[in-house]
């Protein structure tokens, strides 16, 4: 059975050489989990900012984003922005009925996991949201997930071990206050960040 945390710590750490963004590791598995065009994979952008995760996902040929935000500023900048095909406006927590299950064939939150604006039971909602097959992406700050009883890790760890998901690929990158990152609670001393990529295996 695979263990997050052995994960991380054989993996993860020996790459820190090897960062690439998260849309970059987004990119790549879902390229491996369909065989399909990337202009008819269904993607939720949540926790959407200025619309850079979606700029750079069209750039690569993805054009069916949906954006999800619980900021009016971040979503008038998602209005704005033209990059997005359907805007909603709502916290992402377990047992929301915005959407269908198995709405999504992905689900990125790009620098958007924030323990002081989501509790973990959000990991239950991108996983219901997103079909069978289909992924899960998404990153933490790497010295709060290092925490051995930090609660997003252990929320991993049972979703692999109910066989709920598994990991496909994971890394490193650095968080860009400039940029995607417009959280203004993130206090944390450690611009690195983990960026987690599940495939999903049953989301009921």
């Amino acid at each position: 059975m695979e263990n997050i945390t052995d994960f991380l710590m054989h993996d993860v750490k020996t790459q820190s050489s090897k960062h690439r963004s998260c849309t970059d590791y987004f990119d790549a598995a879902v390229t491996e989990a369909f065989q399909k065009k990337r202009s008819s994979v269904r993607i939720l952008d949540a926790g959407a900012g200025q619309g850079l995760t979606a700029f750079y996902l069209r750039s690569l040929g993805y054009n069916n984003i949906d954006a999800l935000t619980v900021s009016k500023e971040r979503l008038d900048n998602a209005e704005g922005s033209g990059l997005y095909r359907n805007l909603l406006y709502t916290p992402l927590k377990a047992q929301s009925t915005l959407c269908a299950t198995g709405a999504f064939d992905a689900v990125i939150c790009a620098d958007g996991v924030f323990p002081n604006e989501v509790n973990p039971d959000a990991l239950d909602e991108m996983l219901r949201l997103v079909k069978p097959g289909g992924i899960v992406c998404f990153t933490m700050n790497a010295a709060q997930f290092d925490l051995p009883h930090d609660s997003f890790r252990l929320k991993c760890e049972e979703l692999i071990t109910s066989g709920k998901w598994k990991i496909m690929s994971q890394g490193i990158t650095s968080l860009d206050t400039g940029k995607e990152n417009d959280n203004k609670y993130d206090e944390s001393p450690s611009r690195e960040s983990y960026v987690l990529v599940f495939m999903v295996i049953d989301n009921f």
